[in-house]
């Protein structure tokens, strides 16, 4: 995928939103690029249960809020137009810098560590719905790295590695 090859609402962000813009190109098109790669996909067929159907489906408009669970523990939530995108991004940016979601590179190397995106609440068309909606999941199933304040404010990042390792990282695996 290339800035040339862009969806109209990837379009409209590029065009009149400059946080979009900068979303867009910083971290949106790499992480799809990413995901294009042989490195994504042998490590995501591995480790992340439904990759093949993410891809498949990164185009569609679901408006929808997500969630990314590890091992079972809910780690992260949002929400987004075309969430299989988005999933693919955090994807991306899971592979390549963990410690954005209190991870080490050994831990996504552990053969029992199998990640999970789930869509939820499609056809939440209005932003201010899918927020409240997001906040209110937030709030409700207290993902691991997220504050669960009534916001998508995430942990400190330190407090990320703690919760992480306390909950979720394996006996066999090596740590700092």
């Amino acid at each position: 995928m290339s800035v040339f090859d862009l969806t109209k609402i990837e379009k409209a962000l590029l065009k009149y939103d400059d946080q979009g813009k900068k979303y867009l190109i910083g971290v949106h098109v790499p992480g799809i690029t990413w995901s294009e790669t042989e490195r994504a996909r042998s490590w995501s067929r591995l480790h992340v249960a439904n990759f093949d159907e993410m891809v498949r489906r990164k185009d569609e408009c679901l408006f929808c809020s997500y969630s990314i669970n590890i091992k079972g523990y809910e780690i992260y939530r949002g929400s987004s137009i075309k969430p299989f995108s988005r999933g693919l991004v955090h994807l991306a940016n899971l592979y390549n810098n963990p410690s954005l979601f209190g991870l080490t590179f050994s831990d996504l190397e552990n053969p029992r560590f199998v990640i999970a995106f789930k869509v939820e609440g499609t056809k939440l068309f209005e932003e201010e719905a899918r927020k409240a909606r997001e906040y209110a999941e937030i709030s409700f199933t207290k993902p691991l790295i997220m504050k669960a304040n009534g916001t998508d404010e995430l942990l400190d990042i330190r407090q990320r590695r703690a919760v992480m390792k306390k909950t979720l990282i394996m006996e066999d695996v090596e740590h700092e």
